[in-house]
């Protein structure tokens, strides 16, 4: 048993132990093992779906209301620590390539680490950041070096090409009618428990593609570079010639924006370098309330010209096929291999 293991393995025991004796039928009404399979089997379907199936949600909340923020506490992390467990014995673990495993084993020490440093509030099903956490652990995602991970989804070609909307921006003055009349429809059927039974009817009707999508850990976001990406889609790269069911990689944000070049060109690898090796740049549409913060709020220069009118935060997003990916990697390899980097 590696170091790991053994961490996570006390932590299994800890947690156990103080559910059992704070609340002893917390475990026989809600089995982890369960949950667990649940999690697992819950398929997210095309762009800005979430990692936590509506029945999971239901039974966590059940369990806040019922035992008290301390039994969701444990709850939560006890899953977590479950979920490294069983990954580390897992066959698809041990089939990763030699870096994604590295970085995933440097997130589990993470995770555990957290467990005596974030505050109980951390542990919340509704915050992302531990939903990120959960499918990390459970190899949903995978870290790939740098500020990103990515998730394998299946997706229509054509979903990929759509503008979204926020949670925030969804209310009746920010949506154009076919998108009020689409998101009405939405929550609808999602109250009467429909909406999951709905998509999983269309997977079987239409043809779906799997892609890699890249996102960014913002607790990461000290480790943004231009190395860093490249690593990142070296990275990519590998795994894509171990699933050639994936189709490529896909990449969406208002950063992918042509129009940064000229006010912030230090972002322009971001974009620069797919483009340049095969990738597809599309614009997806203006940028809603929270992304323009985003957007702004990180530069001075973008917010001025953003409140002179000179700049629209926008979304773009690329579609850099398997074949283009793996081609550019191999040029990468090839070159350092013409022109190896002197011993420092």
């Amino acid at each position: 048993m590696d170091t790991i293991a053994e961490h996570v393995f006390d932590w299994i025991e800890k947690f156990n132990h103080e559910l059992s004796r704070s609340f002893p039928d917390i475990l026989r009404r809600f089995p982890l093992d369960k949950c667990i399979m649940d999690f697992k089997s819950y398929d997210v379907v095309d762009f800005g779906g979430r990692f936590i199936s509506n029945k999971l949600k239901r039974n966590f909340i059940r369990i806040k209301h019922q035992y008290g923020d301390n039994a969701i506490e444990l709850y939560l992390k006890l899953l977590l620590a479950a979920f490294i467990s069983s990954t580390l014995e897992s066959e698809q673990f041990s089939s990763l390539p030699e870096p994604i495993k590295e970085l995933s084993r440097q997130w589990y020490e993470m995770v555990c680490s957290d467990f005596s440093n974030q505050p109980g509030s951390y542990y919340d099903h509704e915050k992302f950041a531990y939903c990120l956490a959960l499918a990390l652990c459970s190899l949903k995602a995978l870290p790939i070096g740098g500020s990103w991970y990515i998730e394998e989804k299946r997706c229509r070609k054509s979903s990929l090409l759509k503008s979204y909307y926020s949670n925030e921006e969804r209310s009746p003055g920010n949506l154009p009618r076919r998108r009020k009349i689409n998101v009405a429809l939405k929550t609808l059927l999602v109250k009467l428990h429909l909406y999951e039974r709905l998509v999983s009817i269309l997977d079987n009707a239409q043809p779906l593609q799997s892609y890699y999508f890249i996102h960014t850990i913002d607790r990461f976001l000290p480790r943004f570079s231009e190395e860093n990406m490249a690593i990142a889609y070296m990275n990519i790269a590998e795994l894509l010639e171990q699933n050639p069911q994936v189709a490529g990689i896909y990449r969406r944000s208002w950063f992918l924006d042509p129009a940064l070049k000229e006010m912030t060109p230090a972002l322009s690898y971001l974009w620069e370098v797919p483009t340049r090796n095969g990738a597809n740049l599309f614009r997806i549409g203006p940028c809603d309330k929270v992304l323009i913060q985003k957007a702004i709020g990180m530069s001075p220069v973008r917010k001025k010209l953003y409140k002179s009118g000179k700049y629209i935060p926008t979304i773009y997003a690329y579609i850099w096929t398997r074949k283009d990916v793996i081609h550019w990697a191999q040029e990468q390899t090839y070159a350092k291999s013409i022109h190896p980097e002197e011993p420092k």
